[in-house]
């Protein structure tokens, strides 16, 4: 601006400097805004240590802090009493493999609920969460992960929260020996066969396609190797849990 022009928007300026000084105070209360933007982070996994003393040592003072040690002590020596009887037939034993005892979100360390049981020639997959073909694969390789996805008698899904069943479709799709029985909530099914509309029914085709029963309608075959009963119990969790 020129000096004519500088001097006449003064006053102009001071007017409305005057005006906001003395306009009315707005009385609002304070609000707590809180933006969540995400976050793209690489997860460093921390090597597991193998040394069961330390192992054991934190496990008994953990015991003992929730006031468990008596009760993990009782437990231990019924255990070894049974370790030191003679066990005959090792065939007939249970044997565990824990794909996955985690929550709803996975990390590198801990997957999402799986696991395989073993009794003699009976196997089981209790729960699919997601990962679960993935684990196997890792674990076993393509070759014998697909083996033991073949060999399972019965898959058994506690509920259809998503961290039990979203691996479900994926291990099916490897599937191309026919028999395999699952038992599922209602609403797991109906995410399996929206899965198979989608992307189809895998390697095995229909042939494969396991034979799908309710908690409560599902009744033990009367098949070599399958135990006499099966028995699924609610629990307060969610519907159909």
């Amino acid at each position: 601006l020129t000096e004519p022009q500088q001097a006449a928007a003064a006053p102009a300026a001071a007017t409305t400097a005057a005006a906001a000084t003395t306009s009315p105070t707005v009385n609002e209360e304070p609000v707590l805004r809180v933006y969540l933007l995400p976050v793209v982070l690489f997860e460093h996994g921390v090597e597991e240590t193998t040394d069961s003393a330390m192992i054991h040592q934190k496990t008994m003072a953990e015991c003992e802090e929730w006031g468990l040690s008596d009760a993990v002590t009782k437990a231990s020596q019924a255990l070894l009493q049974v370790n030191a009887e003679d066990f005959g037939d090792m065939a007939d034993q249970v044997e565990f493999t824990f794909l996955g005892t985690g929550g709803a979100k996975p990390t590198s360390r801990r997957g999402q609920s799986g696991i395989v049981l073993a009794l003699g020639s009976f196997n089981v997959l209790l729960d699919c969460g997601g990962g679960t073909w993935p684990q196997l694969v890792r674990l076993y390789g393509w070759t014998q992960a697909r083996e033991i996805v073949n060999n399972l008698d019965f898959v058994w899904i506690s509920h259809h929260h998503a961290d039990h069943c979203a691996g479900l479709p994926s291990l099916l799709r490897q599937r191309t020996k026919p028999g395999l029985r699952v038992v599922a909530s209602p609403q797991v099914v109906r995410f399996w066969r929206a899965a198979v509309a989608f992307c189809g029914s895998g390697r095995g085709g229909a042939l494969a396609a396991p034979a799908i029963s309710d908690h409560r309608q599902f009744k033990v075959p009367q098949e070599e190797g399958w135990p006499e009963r099966v028995s699924s119990v609610p629990v307060l969790h969610c519907p159909h849990s």
